[in-house]
């Protein structure tokens, strides 16, 4: 008996050693593999319900931008600032909204070219900024095709994603308005019969004429390009001629937001039986004065000239399909730099008188356009020299007319406008600026400050005679580290 529960004990024993799952035998590492198997699942399961908000957080890509545009402005509006509301958008305001329960439109400002005022067909562009309603579920793709965006007042121009929000930049629909009527109508003093209008603040260049006489309409131009026109051809018989010219619209395109003015009417002409004309040099007819040449546009030599109806060349300035251009006294047009009225103007290789920003050269210009004309300024006209601002920033324009590049003293302070060829090429720089790896620091005013300046709480030392800002060094027993900082641990306890 006493063998046998020593037997039964052993037995007991090894049984017990095969359950554990730190047994070295085979049906121990099996059984042990299962444990650890079986508590990895656990945990694996317990981790998922503990942190499955943040699994699934910001899973969802936003596919389709839907934005609404409301703009209300009208010809002559100021842009000014842009609501972040369709609904309660006013009488020549902008208001703009997300179409969506997805994402808001937290911010909206103009871009592109800046204008002080809108005029038919304008087209302004706005940059928008997007932002997820809730960053932990929905989040904006890295690119979007075009086809992903639907604007509706609006186009899409471009977008890219910073940070959470999207950039979106988009043009408003074509300002809707009517083009002014000619401010004036007049009669030529010097030549009989020759008529010229005044083009409105808001003008397309194309114009419809009619000619009566003694209250009867006896000739009609359905549309003509320029600003002047000879009608002593239709003046056949004595009596009282008078014009009616209105504004029309550029292109079929235009109907969709342009529409024609009114009419401005001229005072009117007395013609006597000895004056009235013999009809020749009508419209069709060939040029009397012993030339065939025809009228408008013909080339001579290497130049051009315009032929009025009358057979006389066009001189001086003549707009012509909506553009400017000059002729010289002989009637040959003029190309490249020209002073006109003691007022420099470049003439493209077309003849037509340039606008905007030109580079000639290898030197930058600004031309005024019809838009900032004004104030002692007239359209074309070469920027007087000084300090102007161009689509929101400001230049400094050389006594030559050049766009200045790089330090410009003025009025006792130093100023510093981009060397550098980019967008911002000739732009006034503020705060640091570092060139040939020398740090200078300019205010909101673009002036170059010297001396002891506090900035975001730290302290730096400009030089007095160069602006230079110093580094590893001490200035008047005051040390200055490798970032240019007033190290004040050095010198206090």
């Amino acid at each position: 008996m006493k063998r046998m529960r020593n037997h039964n004990t052993g037995m007991a024993k090894r049984e017990e050693r095969i359950t554990l799952p730190g047994n070295s035998g085979k049906g121990g590492s099996l059984l042990h593999l299962l444990w650890k198997r079986q508590v990895f699942l656990l945990l694996c399961l317990f981790f998922v319900l503990l942190f499955r908000e943040k699994v699934f957080a910001g899973t969802s890509p936003i596919k389709n931008i839907r934005i609404n545009i409301n703009s209300k402005l009208e010809t002559g509006d100021s842009p000014g600032d842009i609501k972040l509301t369709v609904e309660e958008t006013a009488k020549h305001e902008v208001g703009v909204g997300a179409k969506s329960s997805l994402f808001t439109v937290s911010s909206a400002e103009w871009g592109g070219r800046q204008v002080p005022f809108v005029s038919v067909g304008d087209e302004l562009q706005m940059v928008l900024t997007l932002t997820p309603v809730d960053v932990t579920e929905y989040f904006f793709l890295g690119a979007y095709q075009a086809s992903s965006f639907h604007i509706e007042g609006g186009y899409y121009v471009s977008s890219k994603r910073e940070g959470d929000d999207l950039v979106l930049t988009v043009k408003v629909r074509a300002v809707q308005g009517s083009y002014d009527a000619p401010s004036s109508v007049d009669w030529n003093e010097r030549t009989l019969g020759m008529a010229f209008w005044n083009p409105g603040k808001v003008d397309s260049g194309f114009y419809h004429v009619q000619l009566f006489r003694n209250g009867s309409r006896i000739y009609e131009i359905e549309r003509v390009a320029g600003n002047q026109y000879n009608f002593y051809p239709y003046m056949t018989r004595p009596g009282r001629y008078q014009l009616k010219v209105k504004t029309l619209i550029k292109n079929d395109a235009e109907k969709k937001y342009a529409r024609n003015s009114g009419y401005t009417e001229s005072s009117e002409l007395q013609i006597d039986d000895r004056d009235v004309s013999d009809g020749k040099g009508r419209l069709g007819d060939k040029v009397v004065g012993g030339t065939e040449k025809k009228i408008g546009w013909n080339q001579e030599g290497n130049t051009y000239i315009y032929r009025k109806p009358s057979g006389e060349f066009l001189t001086g300035w003549g707009l012509i399909d909506g553009y400017w251009y000059y002729f010289q006294p002989d009637g040959k047009m003029v190309k490249g730099w020209q002073k006109i009225d003691n007022k420099w103007f470049f003439f493209n290789l077309n003849g037509s008188m340039a606008v905007g920003w030109i580079k000639d050269n290898g030197q930058w210009y600004y031309l005024v356009p019809d838009t900032e004309a004004g104030n002692g300024l007239i359209a074309g006209e070469l920027l007087p020299a000084g300090w102007h601002v161009i689509g929101g920033r400001y230049y400094y324009i050389d006594p030559d007319g050049k766009m200045h590049k790089g330090w410009v003293f003025d009025q006792g302070k130093w100023y510093y406008l981009n060397e550098l060829e980019n967008s911002l090429e000739g732009v006034m720089f503020s705060g640091f600026v570092v060139r040939n790896e020398k740090t200078y620091y300019l205010n909101k005013n673009g002036a170059m400050e010297t001396g002891w300046l506090s900035i975001d709480g730290n302290w730096y030392y400009f030089q007095e005679d160069s602006g230079e800002m110093l580094k590893n060094t001490t200035v008047d027993g005051f040390p200055l580290n490798a970032d240019g900082i007033l190290d004040q641990n050095t010198f206090t306890r």
